[in-house]
């Protein structure tokens, strides 16, 4: 199972998900994460060899759109991160 973890904090949970993927690594891989700030999750996927995608959402917030509309756009341009992502990559991403 391909998997990108989202996260932008201390990376605690990435830390104990890229133990468990040592023990579990016929069973899912993670292949990239995903912040939307600068943070320690980021430092702990580079040193782990893992890709890091990284969209800023303050730049989304700069914009004078209404709330709903910037959260709209933000997302999807997650999503078109992701789907470029996984077709350079040449794999399908199973879960998030």
């Amino acid at each position: 199972m391909n998997v990108v973890i989202f996260g932008s904090g201390s990376g605690f949970v990435l830390k104990g998900l890229i133990e468990e993927q040592k023990k579990y690594a016929s069973y899912f891989k993670i292949r990239a994460t995903f912040s939307n700030r600068q943070c320690e999750f980021q430092k702990i996927s580079e040193d782990a060899g893992i890709p890091n995608l990284y969209l800023s959402f303050f730049k989304f917030k700069q914009n004078n759109d209404r709330e709903i509309d910037i959260r709209n756009n933000y997302d999807e341009q997650v999503v078109r991160l992701l789907d470029e992502y996984q077709n350079r990559q040449g794999f399908c991403i199973d879960l998030v």
